[in-house]
């Protein structure tokens, strides 16, 4: 049993690792009902802010690769496993960049950027073919 506790704690410490990792907003993510603890999550009322680019060395980062990229024209794929962090990602495209997206959704989420915004849901051959699609445009 104490073996199994171990486990879990230490699960526990490497989600708050990765979260502070990705985003240091996403540790302040609370249950949208509080009877549901792992149901959907939404930031605390009183952040305006919530996903500022500016406390987040990885959004940073991302946000000048993405400004370059977009001044040259080239399309980009960005991955993310978890669907918070897409949402940051997507805030900060829409707020600062001016991208126009499409947006993939699969068991890790993806944007396909340089095209007009639609969403495209799938899986396997079917989400490939999809992607094809839209990267002979």
């Amino acid at each position: 049993m104490q073996v199994m506790q171990n486990r879990s704690s230490l699960f526990s410490a490497m989600h708050v690792l990765l979260k502070l990792c990705n985003h240091p907003d996403l540790l302040l993510l609370r249950p949208v009902d509080p009877n549901k603890p792992n149901g959907k999550k939404c930031p605390p009322p009183d952040l305006e802010d919530y996903g500022n680019p500016e406390r987040s060395g990885k959004m940073k980062v991302l946000r000048e690769i993405l400004t370059t990229w977009k001044a040259q024209k080239h399309k980009f794929l960005v991955f993310s496993q978890t669907r918070q962090v897409l949402d940051l990602i997507e805030g900060m495209i829409r707020s600062q960049l001016g991208i126009n997206y499409a947006f993939v959704l699969h068991s890790a989420y993806i944007f396909v950027c340089g095209y007009t915004k639609k969403k495209i849901m799938g899986a396997g051959a079917s989400t490939e073919a999809r992607l094809s699609n839209l990267a002979s445009r």
